[in-house]
């Protein structure tokens, strides 16, 4: 029998809520599986297969999960594909290959802050469950946050707050074999003047949703769309991006049955043309993103009949 290891956060010792589902899921396919803290010190030779599963402190210690990633001997998401999508710059690199993106100002240690006009979001490039992160509509409270983050050594992202969330939310379409097989809708998790708030636990946010035929039209058909389990995905940050956030599997409920049962990879798909280079195109065939009507995450609109894409 395949002996598995789902790699998980000290946080999540026995895996989130979907856990038990994924592992009887996993145990009707003749495969063993465990959950295993990823800085445990755990044998990982000792396992056929390891799979970033749960490991959402991974944007505490970076560097150190990264290095963990690269001594691993059979991890099942690839090391360079997690380096790179666990920092949001990749926008830019989605961008420069013409896959729209969401308006961003990017900031490193050194760089004036000038807080823009309207509401925005301030948050580090590298962050998952909207930690250190928060919406602003004026400037010194906003400058003070970005100041800490950049005296830490951590760049920052400055984004416009898209106001569709607050009613669309945004909704997470997964298709395997070129076919779309559920969806789920997480509501906003920020509020304009809230402040910077790092309890909030984003699955609370998360429902099934039924995608829209806009959603769909935008998912089917693109280019290496033969999704992989939630099983067997990245439920971590090779998983979306932003949480392409994006990312965020283990953050939709009724995910892990259905998807526990297909095999292959997950792609990125925002029914664009994946974008070039090495790095990049083995994402495009790894990993799994958001999309929804509200342009957030990787994202579909609908107007006039045609589906527009946005990745935030």
């Amino acid at each position: 029998m395949l002996q598995v290891a789902l790699a998980t956060a000290a946080q999540l010792p026995d895996l989130d809520e979907d856990g038990a589902a994924l592992l009887e899921a996993l145990d009707a396919e003749g495969v063993q599986a465990a959950p295993v803290v990823w800085d445990s010190g755990a044998d990982w030779a000792a396992y056929d297969l390891v799979v970033v599963r749960s490991t959402w402190d991974y944007d505490r210690r970076r560097e150190q999960f990264l290095a963990w990633a690269a001594s691993v001997p059979r991890l099942a998401n690839p090391a360079d594909v997690l380096a790179w999508n666990t920092d949001k710059t990749y926008l830019q690199a989605l961008a420069s290959a013409g896959v729209p993106v969401v308006e961003t100002t990017w900031l490193v240690p050194g760089d004036v802050f000038t807080p823009p006009a309207g509401p925005y979001v301030v948050k580090p490039t590298v962050s998952a469950g909207a930690r250190d992160t928060a919406a602003y509509d004026g400037g010194a409270d906003a400058t003070a946050h970005v100041q800490r983050l950049l005296a830490a050594g951590r760049p920052v992202m400055v984004q416009p707050y898209l106001p569709q969330v607050d009613v669309l939310g945004e909704t997470s379409v997964l298709c395997f074999e070129g076919e779309v097989s559920h969806a789920a809708s997480k509501s906003a998790l920020l509020q304009v003047g809230a402040g910077v708030r790092n309890d909030i636990d984003s699955r609370a946010f998360v429902t099934p949703a039924e995608p829209t035929r806009a959603q769909v039209r935008s998912r089917q058909g693109c280019p290496g769309c033969g999704g992989a389990a939630a099983a067997l995905r990245p439920g971590g940050p090779g998983a979306r991006s932003g949480g392409p956030a994006a990312a965020r599997a283990g953050a939709h409920r009724a995910a892990a049955v259905p998807a526990a049962r297909r095999r292959g990879d997950g792609a990125l798909c925002c029914g664009l043309a994946p974008p070039s280079g090495p790095v990049v195109a083995r994402w495009v065939r790894t990993a799994t993103v958001n999309t929804s009507e509200a342009p957030s995450t990787c994202s579909a609109t609908s107007t006039g009949g045609t589906p527009e894409k946005y990745c935030q």
